[in-house]
């Protein structure tokens, strides 16, 4: 519901963007921001005309809508993180157990995870980290996939 309203509110932003270019195209005044206009600048506030001041409003609109977004986006990524933050149980007692039994165990109980998340658990880069979990693949436990734009994931099967 809140992906819907958030862009349902950047559409109508944009539809009054638009219709503001259009309200300024159609009613073109003698006066319009070009290269001359700049060089002539000379800033005073009774001068400023309706095309400028709806142009001085889009790229503000524009600049809040950048800001709020990339705040969501950090916000996304913090608790993407926290998500995907792997506590490590060190296992004691009898038998022993590598750090692919305990990968594997918590691949289990979450069902994925991202290689930099397991990397910096175990502390270990992140080639490491892809190839304990090709090892894991290679034995048909999990499945690693490769997005296009992201990091690899991994899958139990």
């Amino acid at each position: 519901m809140g992906k819907k309203l958030n862009f349902l509110v950047v559409l109508i932003v944009l539809v009054l963007v638009a219709a503001g270019n259009v309200y300024v195209y159609f009613n073109n005044t003698n006066t319009s921001i070009t290269g001359s206009a700049i060089s002539n600048f000379s800033f005073n506030i009774k001068k400023l005309d309706a095309s400028t001041i709806i142009f001085l409003i889009q790229w503000l609109l524009i600049l809040v809508i950048v800001i709020i977004f990339y705040a969501k986006f950090l916000k996304s990524k913090r608790e993407e993180h926290k998500k995907n933050t792997i506590k490590i149980k060190t296992y004691s007692g009898k038998g022993t157990t590598t750090d692919l039994d305990t990968l594997y165990d918590f691949l289990k109980k979450r069902k994925s995870a991202k290689i930099s998340s397991i990397a910096k658990s175990f502390k270990v880069n992140n080639d490491m980290a892809l190839d304990w979990c090709k090892i894991l693949e290679n034995s048909n436990l999990i499945n690693i996939e490769y997005p296009a734009f992201s990091e690899p994931e991994v899958m139990v099967k």
